[in-house]
């Protein structure tokens, strides 16, 4: 995490309304990297993250994966709250038939394969919110890895670059439960990691994007 760049870690289910509730009402646990210290400080907050501290300054909010299940929640929600949005969309017909005339949506044609195509719409953005991820084609069979790497690894990784360059200054990562294990009907937490050599391609994407 490049310097001054506070990321704040949700573990999301990735297909059901659940991970925008984890996401929106169980960020608890905020991770601030101080890399110029090499210190981790970890802050509990039990309210919900959109009422407390990240959020009372925010007036524009970037958030990837716009049109996906978690994605278009989030939007619909931050702008409920007030907070102008910039959308990412891979398709702007997609993303008008979804949103409409909604107002304080602007839609921003890029892939995550491309960062650098749409990283200037990231300046003037407080928050951005990183939902997009490659996810239901891996499971229909074949190799997926390149686009798995491409978008979920790199594709992370350039965005997190990018967003720096632009200013932004707080960056929230919608994460995985593949990324955690453990025995089943036992509770698990972000301390029981699944082992990289243990994950399928999907999930070892993720735990690497972590």
């Amino acid at each position: 995490s490049p310097r001054g760049l506070a990321v704040f870690l949700s573990f999301s289910s990735g297909s059901t309304l659940r991970g925008l509730s984890m996401l929106l009402m169980h960020l608890k646990y905020h991770l601030i990297f101080q890399t110029a210290t090499s210190r981790f400080k970890y802050h509990l907050n039990f309210e919900n993250p959109l009422k407390i501290s990240i959020m009372m300054k925010t007036k524009t909010a970037f958030v990837t994966g716009a049109t996906g299940l978690l994605g278009n929640n989030l939007v619909r929600e931050l702008v409920s709250q007030g907070i102008a949005v910039k959308a990412l969309v891979r398709s702007l017909e997609k993303g008008r038939k979804q949103f409409g005339t909604t107002e304080g949506i602007e839609l921003v044609a890029g892939d995550m394969t491309d960062v650098n195509a749409f990283a200037e719409h990231l300046h003037g953005c407080d928050i951005l919110f990183h939902t997009a991820a490659y996810f239901r084609d891996n499971y229909k069979g074949g190799s997926h890895w390149a686009q798995l790497k491409a978008v979920n690894i790199t594709g992370t990784e350039h965005l997190l670059n990018q967003a720096y360059r632009c200013g932004v200054r707080r960056f929230v990562h919608a994460s995985s439960i593949a990324v955690l294990n453990g025995e089943p009907g036992a509770p698990i937490d972000e301390t029981c990691l699944r082992r990289p050599q243990d994950a399928d391609d999907y999930y070892r994407s993720k735990i690497l994007a972590d």
